[in-house]
Order: C-alpha cells, then sequence, then structure tokens
C-alpha cells in the first residue's frame, strides 16, 4: 500500500534492537492480573470514566445519524474467501507524521470466515470467569499465526465489556448497548456499526465472531468519528473526557475490512499524550490505506500485538518489578488469526467452523457434526446427562424425555393413568374418574366421589373433593355431590333456595300472591312490590297521568299534549308533534298522529301538521290547492280582482296583465303605439307613403291619393294602366299575325270583286254582268272611252 512505508533493513534491526532493550521477554515480567502491574505506571487510555458503552437505544443512535444512511445503523460487505496460503500477511508499520514517527503492524487478512476468531482470555469461559490475559498467553493456547488485543474491559473487575460471540458460541449479549461493533455472520457477511439486540440474537444468518469497540472510525470510506461522538456520547462529554480520547495522541488498536472484503488488523505504538496517533490520525491513515469500514478497540496500554506466539510491538506500561522496562498487559479479549482449519460446509447444517475445527450445535458432535449424541446424553458438547427413567430416552438436543410404554411425566417416573405396579402393567380399579398410585392401587377419588374404588357418591349435605364440604342449601334443598349446586324443593329458589318462587309467599312458600302486572310478593307478607309504571296495594293500577317509573315518580316531559308512557316515560305525542319530548311539529309534508301521514297539497301548498288541511300558495284554491284562480281573480286565497282591461287577462298568481293583442300598459289600457300592433304590440307597420295601420291587426288606412294593401300605389299612374294588358307568348304572336295576314287579303279580295261588280257594265253570255260606269263614280257614261274601264276591270281581276 503506497501509504505504508517501509524503511531498509538498517531501520529493522535498528528497531528491533531498541525493542528488546525496550521490552522485557521473559515470563516472569508478563502480567495476568492486573495486580501485576502498578496502577500508577499503566497507561490507561479510557473513553468513559466508568463503562465504555453508550446509554443510548438502537432507536436513539438510529435517529442521532446523518439522514443520508436512512433508517440502516450497520453497513455489511460479502468477506474475501482466498483459499490460497498465506492466511494473513502481517507488516511493519514506519508512518511519518508532522514532528513525530508512528510504529506499528498493519495486517491483511484473506480469508476472515476461516482464519480469524474472536478469542476470550486465556481460554474458552475466560470471560464469564472475568478473567485477563496477555496476548501471548492467549495466541499461544489458540495457535494463532497473528494476534492483537480487541475489546474493552472493566479495569477494576476485569469483566468483558460489549456483545461478544467467540467462535459462533454467544459468550455474552450486552442488552442492547450501542457500541461500534465488528462482526462475521455465518455466510460470510463483514458487518459494521450499530447494531440492535434482535439483530445481535439473528439465528437465520447468525454471528460466527462478534466484537464490541468504541468509535465507528470509517463509514463507507469516509471518517465517521463526529457522527460516532454524537451516537456514543454520555454525560462524561460534557467534561471533555470523550473528546479527548478522540483527540490525545496514543497507542491505538483498530479492526475494518477494505473494498476486496480483506479484513485489516491495525496496531500502532505510543503513549498516552507523548506518542502514537489520535483517532482521527488512524482513521485518516486507514482511508488512505484502502480500509472502508472501520471500529476503534482498546488502545492505550492495551494495545498489543503478538507474532507467532512472541510479543513483537511496544507496550507503555511500566513493568511492576523494574520499572526501567516495559511489560504486556493483560487484557480481555484476542483477535486471532489463525491457519485455515475448516470451513462452514465441512461442519454441516449443524455447527460452525472455528479456531480448533467445527463447533457443533447442541445435541450433534462427530468431526463434521453429523452424529446425534450418545444415548444418555444431550445438549452442547453432548455432555448433559439425561433424567429419563423406566426405560425412557431423552433427546439429544434438549434432553426431552420419550417415555416408555406404560409410564409418563417429565423422568418419565409415573404409570401412564389407569394403570399401577411394577412395570405399570396392573390396571387400576378406580371410578367415576379416580387414579391409583402408581406402584399400589390406592385410588385418587375425584370430587364429588368416595369409597376405596372411588365408585359412591358423596353423602347427602356434602361436596366436593374428598367429600368434607358441607353443603349449605336451605328448605329441604339438596346438593349436587360434585360442585355444591343446591336443587331447591317446590316452592323455594335462590342460590341457596332461601327465597320462595315468583308468585308465592309465607311459611313453606304455599301462599299465592295477590299482585298483578308483573309485581312481586315479599315471601313472608304478602305485600306487593310493583314493577316500574304500576302502584297500588295489588299493583293494579298504572302510574296518573304526568308521571311514570319506579313508584310513579318520576314526572314526564312531554310537550304539546302529549302523555308519557306510564312504565319507561316514553312520550306519546298528539297528531301533529314529535321528537322524544314532542317538542317539535311535524316534519312539512307530513302530518297527524306519530306525523306518519303524507300531505296531498299540490301547487306547493303546505299541509296543518295536526289535521293535513292544505294552505295554498297565491294563485291557487281547492281541497288540495289543485285549481288555480277564476278568471279575473288572483294571489293568497283568490279574493284580488284582477284590473286587467280590453279583453287582458291577470296572472291568478302575481296578478300581472296578460294583454289582447293591440293594447299594452300595466293594465293593458293602451292601444300599440303608432308604428306597431298586434300581440305584445311588438310587431312594425308595413303601411307606407304617410298609410297608418290597425294596432289590433295591423291592416293599412291609406294617405289621400295611395292604395293598396300597403298603400305602395299612386292612384293617378293607376288610370293609365287600366287597359287590360295581355301578355302573349312567341308562338301565339305568330299564330296571330298569321291569321291577321289571311284575313286581310281575304278583305281586299272582296273589296275588289265588289269594285268590279258595280263599275262594269251588265253584259250577258258567259255568265258576266256589266256595270254601267256611271253606276261606279256618277260621270258620264261615254267619257274616257270604253276601252280604259275593260283595262282597268282586266287589271282588277289580274291583281285578284
Amino acid at each position: 500500500m503506497a501509504t505504508i512505508r517501509v524503511d531498509v533493513v538498517l531501520s529493522w534491526l535498528i528497531l528491533c534492537l531498541c525493542g528488546r532493550l525496550w521490552t522485557s521477554q521473559t515470563p516472569a515480567d508478563g502480567v495476568s492480573t492486573m495486580e501485576n502491574v502498578l496502577v500508577t505506571y499503566m497507561d490507561i487510555l479510557l473513553p468513559y470514566t466508568d463503562d465504555p458503552s453508550t446509554p443510548h437505544s438502537h432507536r436513539q443512535v438510529r435517529d442521532c445519524q446523518p439522514s443520508v444512511h436512512g433508517n440502516r445503523t450497520h453497513e455489511i460487505f460479502p468477506a474475501s474467501n482466498r483459499s490460497n496460503p498465506p492466511a494473513a500477511e502481517a507488516k511493519l508499520l514506519i508512518y511519518k507524521l508532522p514532528e513525530r514517527v508512528v510504529t506499528g503492524h498493519f495486517t491483511v487478512v484473506h480469508d476472515p470466515l476461516r482464519t480469524l476468531s474472536v478469542l476470550e482470555p486465556g481460554r474458552p469461559g475466560g470471560c464469564g470467569n472475568s478473567r485477563l490475559a496477555t496476548v501471548e498467553e492467549t495466541s499461544k493456547a489458540a495457535g494463532c499465526l497473528y494476534a492483537q488485543n480487541a475489546g474493552y474491559f472493566n479495569t477494576h473487575t476485569g469483566q468483558c465489556l460489549g456483545n461478544l460471540v467467540s467462535d459462533g458460541r454467544m459468550v455474552q449479549d450486552s442488552g442492547g448497548v450501542q457500541n461500534a461493533q465488528f462482526g462475521i455472520r455465518r455466510d460470510g457477511t463483514l458487518v459494521t456499526g450499530y447494531l440492535s439486540q434482535e439483530e445481535v440474537l439473528d439465528q437465520f444468518n447468525p454471528f460466527v465472531q462478534l466484537i464490541t469497540g468504541v468509535v465507528w472510525l470509517l463509514r463507507n470510506g469516509e471518517v465517521y468519528i463526529e457522527s460516532s461522538l454524537t451516537a456514543e456520547c454520555d454525560k462524561t462529554q460534557e467534561t471533555g473526557s470523550f473528546r479527548y480520547f478522540t483527540e490525545v495522541i496514543s497507542a491505538r488498536t483498530a479492526l475494518g475490512h477494505d473494498a476486496e472484503g480483506r479484513v485489516i488488523l491495525l496496531q500502532v505504538d505510543g503513549r498516552t499524550g507523548e506518542s502514537g496517533m489520535s483517532l482521527f490520525e488512524m482513521a485518516v491513515f486507514l482511508k488512505n490505506n484502502g480500509v472502508i469500514n472501520a471500529i476503534n478497540l482498546d488502545g492505550g496500554g492495551s494495545s498489543t500485538f503478538v507474532s507467532n506466539g512472541s510479543l513483537a510491538s511496544y507496550p507503555s506500561d511500566e513493568c511492576k518489578t523494574d520499572k526501567r522496562w516495559r511489560c504486556a498487559r493483560a487484557v480481555s479479549t484476542v483477535l486471532c488469526v489463525h491457519p485455515q482449519r475448516c470451513h462452514p460446509s465441512d461442519c454441516g447444517a449443524h455447527g460452525v467452523c472455528a479456531a480448533s475445527g467445527c463447533l457443533c450445535d447442541a445435541g450433534w458432535t462427530g468431526k463434521n457434526c453429523s452424529q446425534e449424541c450418545l444415548l444418555g446424553f444431550y445438549g452442547k458438547g453432548c455432555n448433559q446427562t439425561c433424567s429419563c427413567m423406566n426405560g425412557g430416552s431423552c433427546h439429544h438436543v434438549h434432553g426431552g424425555c420419550s417415555c416408555a410404554p406404560g409410564f409418563t411425566g417429565k423422568s418419565c417416573e409415573e404409570c401412564v393413568q389407569g394403570f399401577h405396579g411394577d412395570g405399570c402393567n396392573l390396571t387400576c380399579s378406580c371410578m367415576n374418574g379416580g387414579s391409583c398410585h402408581h406402584v399400589h392401587d390406592n385410588c385418587s377419588c375425584t370430587p364429588g366421589f368416595t369409597g376405596k374404588t372411588c365408585d359412591e357418591e358423596c353423602l347427602p349435605g356434602f361436596y366436593g373433593d374428598g367429600c368434607n364440604h358441607s353443603c349449605s342449601c336451605m328448605n329441604g334443598g339438596s346438593c349436587h355431590h360434585v360442585h355444591g349446586g343446591c336443587s331447591c324443593a317446590p316452592g323455594f329458589i335462590g342460590k341457596t333456595c332461601e327465597e320462595c318462587l315468583s308468585g308465592y309467599y309465607g311459611d313453606g312458600c304455599n301462599q299465592t300472591c295477590s299482585c298483578m302486572n308483573g309485581g312481586s310478593c315479599h315471601h313472608v307478607h304478602d305485600n306487593c312490590t310493583c314493577t316500574p309504571g304500576y302502584i297500588g296495594k295489588t299493583c293494579g293500577e298504572e302510574c296518573l297521568p304526568g308521571f311514570y317509573g319506579d313508584g310513579c315518580t318520576q314526572t314526564c316531559s312531554c310537550m304539546n299534549g302529549g302523555s308519557c308512557h306510564h312504565i319507561h316515560g316514553g312520550c306519546i305525542c298528539s297528531p301533529g308533534f314529535t321528537g322524544i319530548s314532542c317538542e317539535e311539529e311535524c316534519l312539512p309534508g307530513f302530518y297527524g298522529n306519530g306525523c306518519n301521514q303524507t300531505c296531498s297539497c299540490m301547487n306547493g301548498g303546505s299541509c296543518h301538521h295536526v289535521h293535513g288541511g292544505c294552505r295554498c300558495t297565491p294563485g291557487f284554491i281547492g281541497k288540495t290547492c289543485e285549481e288555480e284562480c277564476l278568471p279575473d281573480f288572483y294571489g293568497d286565497g283568490c279574493n284580488q280582482k284582477c284590473s286587467c282591461s280590453n279583453g287582458g287577462s291577470c296572472h291568478h298568481v302575481s296578478g300581472s296583465c296578460s294583454c289582447s293583442p293591440g293594447f299594452t300598459g300595466e293594465s293593458c289600457e293602451k292601444e300599440c303605439l303608432e308604428g306597431f300592433y298586434g300581440d305584445g304590440c311588438n310587431q312594425t307597420c308595413s303601411c307606407m307613403n304617410g298609410g297608418s295601420c290597425h294596432h289590433i291587426h295591423g291592416s293599412c288606412s291609406c294617405a289621400p291619393g295611395f292604395t293598396g294593401k300597403t298603400c305602395e300605389e299612386d292612384e293617378r299612374s293607376q288610370t293609365k294602366e287600366q287597359e287590360p294588358k295581355t301578355h302573349l307568348t312567341e308562338r301565339t304572336w305568330l299564330t296571330l299575325t298569321i291569321i291577321l295576314s289571311v284575313l286581310l287579303l281575304l278583305s281586299l279580295l272582296a273589296l275588289a270583286m265588289q269594285l268590279c261588280r258595280f263599275s262594269l257594265p251588265t253584259r250577258t253570255g258567259a255568265n258576266y254582268t256589266y256595270l254601267p260606269l256611271t253606276a261606279l263614280d256618277g260621270g258620264d257614261s261615254n267619257e274616257g272611252g270604253p276601252g280604259r274601264w275593260d283595262r282597268d276591270c282586266s287589271t282588277s281581276l289580274e291583281l285578284i
């Protein structure tokens, strides 16, 4: 790693020599209890005054953390599982800081699930005995390749602190104490952070290694100390002791992992206030060397690193025997890196892999935990002896007995009910549920029975267990032999038959009560106790009106003429009223008794709440308001006279006039304005040339000189146009032209013939008649000569 600076071999040799001069390696100088070290010379570095455990709950820790982490108070990461040797690599650390050089050890564990263990001090059970031991002592016994101190402990009692799981064995549960923790689960998951008690005790994927420190150094590659101070602080932070703990330079120990899932062990040499690292410097160093999650472990004089059973670090505690030397402190738990001994799969489903091999679950044994405990043994390590008797066998896990036939009991010490004697093969003679002793045949009877075989009921007057309870039944009553309940004689009742049956009284309860209406008489005399709602010597009278209830002493609260029930006081309302006290009229639309009759009023009319008579709205009349007002009347009760004139009609509700065509005004008293006519006077007149229209039907009255429907015609121009005009078609004109032309020719021909007949002389022969010329023009017949006239006639004939 880039920031780890390992100097040349010469520097290494010098440091080793200094270490030999500074540290005693003799067993006599080692310590096993706190008393072997002078307390005044101990380098004790504690985060809290009394106990390195936060008083906060897991919920408080969760609520205190930055919101970016949500509700998750720990981080999980898959562990590296490289199986190729070496199991781990430990390097000497020489790290230069301003004004000082830091030394220590940086160890990388490649397969943490199979090669890293949390060990109790000395041997298993060390925490339970509050024992302390040096890291050398603990590591030698476990065969560790590398080892360094781990969790905190009580410096006065030696008690291990925090949650602790060692090789799959729950050593102690802190009860939810919230300090930074680091663990490995059965599936190889690495867990860093704060854990709830439920998460610590999870058995679905349990922890196989778990250690508790103080202060979460790195979280997801970022320094997390300030947030951790908030989560883990207690009252001592107010005095500055916890802040001092994080900032002072001292010997330190840390545990974490990198992005490859390899576990990192860091041990830093130093002495509090003189040399070493602060927590902030250690967190930055780990971050720069690829660590992403890490927690701080016990430091100061506890900081120790051992390689192959030998001390390799530089302790800060002075030795008791000679203060010139430094001695390793006896501590509690130890982190042990050991050779790969097993894999979780090697231990099957009933064990976990530990430093010493498979650690079997309760009830299982064998190299790979595949064998149940031998017969007669059970539990963890199969070292608990079964207590089952009479041939019973115990369960290999929890030791519960499976009894042989005929036996029962927690340890199979009793016969099954109904049997007794040697081997429980004799049948009991006890009856009525009685049980016999498993050795002899003496019966233990159930309550209510007695006799040698429990075949007899208790004698009269006794009942219960052993028939030694006396009955308390009176008046000739008998009690049940089992539970003592009384069966009363005729005429008696009560738990002990102390009272007469209802309806009877007197000596022997043979006199009949005269109480009526459910009243009861005293069992000695005939005085009646009336039921609520009744009074009188024999309870034959109901309460007087206005009263009800027990003794008829309660006053009714009914209103509006309502009467109350003589027993319970409930109001019986008069017709038209309702409510608890008859204080309300019927709802609109209902009337009558109980307000359950529906009104029949129409057109918005309302009915009377009592008798249902209709109260009509203005404009309506009739029994059910079904009729509008008669013509010329309107309003409330239809008794207002309309004022409409000229044939107008008024509205039956408001009395407003609807005018006949041609009239307007509030009372239709006005004709339409000039230029308008008809319904509502909203039709416009069409009369022209000064004509005026009628206000009703709109017909025009024309001004002088004009005529027409709308006075659109001038009379002067009308005379010129009186001749009829015939409009003929083109074909008609052609026909008429031809006819007229023919008639004209015929007329000319006839004229010509007439002229000729009158102008020529009359001739005989050839059928001609000639007329004298004088007949035509009255002149001389010889004038002009005969030749001219003949010519003219000939000409005329030719023309014709």
